[in-house]
């Protein structure tokens, strides 16, 4: 994948990120070369994130994937503290209400190139505030824009085309077979299916 700018990063915290993990932000403002500033090596901010995203196409790199970057705090998820340590995080500029449509398409080729790269799971998709609700919101819903009812379904977006097929082509036989033995076994290759990508009911 291309990037218009790949910056190191001075705001990052000794370690390694395991990368398991992908986070969603947006920076409440700013325009891009600011946002850059700040997120690389503006040390008095103490932020920082890995990729930054502008209202074009334009999408900067920060640092490595695997330098813990500050842009979590404090915050946890499947038992997992401080999610710095485990976590990509993709800063969209925005003020929360005025998502484009480019940034979407941008995140989402973005998020796909990580998850291919580092195997990242769709159930690991998250947002700020899902790491730590009790003090964050972002990123705002109106990042997906209508498109998908909840978070869930943004998730779930991801799976590979073929997979859905396969589920939903499954539960229409299942729904309509009177063979028990075969409701049985296409109810089972679905879950399995659902186990190995990590699909949200």
């Amino acid at each position: 994948m291309q990037f218009d700018n790949t910056v190191d990063c001075y705001n990052k915290t000794a370690g390694f990120n395991t990368c398991e993990f992908i986070l969603l932000h947006h920076t409440w403002g700013g325009d891009y070369a600011w946002n850059l500033k700040v997120l690389s090596w503006q040390t008095s901010r103490k932020v920082s994130c890995h990729y930054l995203i502008w209202i074009d196409w334009k999408c900067a790199k920060i640092g490595n994937d695997t330098d813990i970057q500050r842009h979590a705090g404090e915050s946890e998820r499947q038992g997992k503290k401080f999610m710095n340590n485990y976590a990509i995080g993709i800063e969209v500029i925005n003020v929360g209400t005025n998502f484009t449509h480019i940034q979407r398409e941008k995140v989402r080729e973005l998020i796909n190139y990580l998850m291919w790269l580092h195997k990242i799971q769709t159930l690991n998709i998250l947002r700020h505030k899902d790491v730590s609700p009790w003090r964050k919101v972002d990123i705002y819903d109106t990042f997906r824009n209508n498109e998908y009812q909840t978070f869930t379904d943004y998730q779930n977006s991801y799976i590979p085309k073929e997979v859905t097929e396969a589920l939903d082509w499954n539960s229409n036989l299942r729904h309509t077979t009177t063979n028990n033995d075969l409701k049985k076994q296409l109810n089972e290759t679905n879950n399995m299916i659902r186990k190995v990508y990590n699909i949200i009911p």
